[in-house]
């Protein structure tokens, strides 16, 4: 009976100094127990409770563990298992300890919550959804468990709900400022960029070093062309850029600076926040005459996009005796007819929207891929982690991301001489497969409408030179559009056709027209239509003048095939030099100029001698027929061979390295 009571006293003093938070006094105090009494339930547990407190996760996994065996229907037990599971990366069995608790007792928030919290770690997001919806239940006051289903939320595409709580969160907690950010994110994508500039500010307020934050907040107002306060944001965010602070996503980059060694230090930056892992746990294959090459093309636009649009007759033409090809879907589903041409096109096609990072990478790895081609990279719904990841042998940057990722795992960039010269091939991490003509690959024969636009119907006048940009608002830096209005200053009766990329942009340029003494109205906007009626409504517009530095590239293209030209500038970045390869390819090299000087002298002389218009419109025409750039079978072939070189050097053990594509 007295050692009883001494055991009984030394449990209550341990656990006493654990209630202190005398960890290593508790700790001592357990073990001493457990010497009288091995078999002790609460000693054991809370010895396992103080050894993950102290960071040994492994000692607390067997101590908590051996108290279940001794009675496994104490819930904390489960739970308190589960955290420690989670903390050595075992959440496949820390799911089941959560699994356990929540069974045992159903009204237990804390253990719904982490359960969520696991399955949201492994990207299992449609599972972690429903488990904090149950501990919200619970606790309907909690502002973390609002803020993580808000958190699930946006990474599923529900930006309202997400909005929504996220707002509940912050009614709770004003001054979180990872609510503030990812609520931003959440009104990115439903365009209420306004509102979004505002959340980013307001978390930068409260987390001046809030990393992404600056470089968003821009790209809003961008957005929006509002250009308050624009020298100095962008002359804080290159600074910071310089000194390798995570400022700003890559994206917004190209659109701010011409400067490829700026953009390779800021993807290198973010790509360091990506896992990296070793090629030697990727399988190589041999290609062989009797073994087709296994290449699969990963895209968040996989439906009516700009990218689908180019890329859908290059995965038609592809050489389906020598190829299988497979399309790895990393957003939502849009039914529409571009992805019903795509599912058709492709001998596998998955939708992993729903799928983590690492589902993703072993599929892919399933699949046998010799190639992963990326066509995301740094922008829109790219998940560059996949490749961090290495799901294939040999990874391909192509088309969706005009940089360098400044990664290890990238190992080629598709390009040609035009895009990226012999002299900025440094600016690049990956090696360079440089085709003979453009980089850009188009659809052949695209079909234009039929029926006859006039100016009036898109508020055009009748008389006077049309130029058009048909790029995104956020291309648009207050001295392309000084340009544009000392252009409409000096050509009498001119309009400027525009985007009309949302009512705030509109009205934002509209009155920055008026401060450079131009009347608004002579500013027109339209909005989107089927490709084959904007090719023909193009056919209206007299010059496409090209943003800077961030030019046009798809829509350039776009521009070209209708018969419009296109003046642009040629710069030092990828982004900025997109319309130089397409006007080369098309043997139109007086549509390229190297200066802010040149592109508005030469937009003058062509607005005001038609006769030397005219003959560049003939030439184009002519030679839109003829050239490359609009052969997708030709590009397909010189693409086939590239994928065929890369392959089999990796196969042969090499070390990827620069290719050059012979015409």
């Amino acid at each position: 009976m007295n050692n009883a009571l001494a055991i009984q006293d030394n449990f209550a003093q341990a656990l006493s100094q654990h209630q202190a938070g005398k960890l290593l006094l508790a700790q001592q105090g357990y073990e001493q127990v457990l010497r009288e009494q091995p078999q002790h339930f609460d000693a054991l547990h809370l010895l396992g409770v103080v050894a993950q407190q102290l960071g040994d996760n492994s000692r607390s996994v067997r101590l908590i563990s051996e108290a279940l065996q001794i009675d496994p229907h104490f819930v904390e037990a489960h739970f308190n298992l589960g955290n420690a599971l989670s903390a050595l990366g075992q959440h496949a069995s820390a799911l089941a300890s959560y699994e356990s608790a929540t069974a045992l007792r159903p009204a237990y928030a804390e253990a719904w919550f982490n359960y969520g919290n696991t399955h949201f770690y492994l990207q299992q997001l449609t599972q972690a959804v429903p488990l904090y919806q149950r501990a919200l239940s619970l606790q309907p006051d909690n502002a973390a468990i609002e803020r993580n289903l808000a958190t699930a939320l946006l990474a599923l595409g529900d930006y309202a709900a997400a909005i929504a709580h996220f707002d509940a969160a912050l009614r709770l907690v004003p001054s979180t400022p990872e609510c503030h950010y990812n609520r931003a994110n959440a009104l990115t994508q439903l365009r209420h960029y306004a509102a979004a500039a505002a959340g980013y500010d307001q978390a930068l307020q409260l987390r001046p070093q809030y990393e992404l934050a600056p470089g968003l907040a821009q790209h809003m107002r961008m957005r929006l062309c509002d250009w308050t306060g624009f020298e100095a944001a962008t002359c804080n965010i290159a600074s910071g850029m310089a000194q390798d602070q995570l400022v700003t996503p890559t994206f917004p980059a190209l659109a701010l600076f011409d400067d490829p060694a700026l953009h390779r230090q800021a993807a290198t930056r973010f790509s360091k926040t990506l896992p990296d892992k070793a090629l030697a746990a990727i399988p190589i294959h041999i290609h062989s005459p009797d073994r087709k090459l296994r290449v699969g093309y990963f895209s968040a636009e996989f439906h009516e996009h700009a990218v689908a649009n180019q890329m859908a007759g290059l995965y038609e033409l592809h050489d389906r005796s020598r190829f299988e090809i497979f399309a790895f879907s990393l957003a939502p589903p849009k039914h529409d007819a571009m992805r019903e041409r795509l599912q058709a096109t492709f001998d596998g096609f998955f939708d992993l929207h729903n799928a983590s990072d690492q589902s993703v990478v072993d599929l892919a790895r399933r699949q046998g891929l010799d190639i992963a081609v990326d066509l995301n990279g740094y922008s829109g719904r790219g998940r560059p982690a996949i490749f961090a990841l290495r799901c294939a042998p040999v990874q391909v940057s192509y088309l969706g991301y005009p940089g360098t990722t400044g990664s290890r795992f990238m190992d080629y960039l598709l390009a040609d001489p035009v895009v990226i010269p012999d002299t900025h091939r440094d600016h690049y991490t990956e090696k360079l497969i440089r085709l003979p003509g453009s980089f850009m690959v188009n659809q052949a024969q695209r079909p234009i409408a039929d029926h006859h636009f006039e100016r009036r119907d898109f508020g055009l006048p009748e008389r006077g030179f049309v130029f058009r940009c048909y790029n995104n608002s956020y291309k648009i830096l207050p001295d392309t559009f000084a340009c544009w209005m000392r252009l409409l200053q000096q050509v009498q009766g001119s309009v400027l056709w525009l985007l009309a990329d949302g009512d705030q942009a509109s009205a934002k340029l509209r009155a920055a027209a008026a401060a450079h003494g131009i009347d608004p109205e002579r500013l027109v906007f339209s909005g989107h239509l089927p490709m084959a009626e904007h090719f023909a409504r193009n056919r209206l517009a007299d010059l496409f003048l090209d943003t800077f530095p961030f030019g046009a590239h798809s829509t350039g293209a776009d521009a070209l095939w209708s018969g419009l030209p296109v003046l642009t500038r040629r710069g030092e970045s990828f982004a900025s030099r997109v319309c130089a390869s397409l006007l080369t390819e098309l043997g139109l090299p007086e549509l390229i100029v190297d200066s802010a000087e040149d592109y508005e002298a030469t937009a003058l002389r062509l607005a005001r001698n038609p006769t030397e218009l005219a003959g560049l419109r003939e030439r184009l025409w002519s030679q839109r027929q003829s050239c490359t750039l609009y052969k997708p079978s030709i590009f397909v072939c010189q693409l086939e061979q590239a994928y065929l070189a890369i392959s089999q050097r990796a196969a042969r053990g090499e070390a990827p390295d620069h290719l050059e594509i012979e015409p």
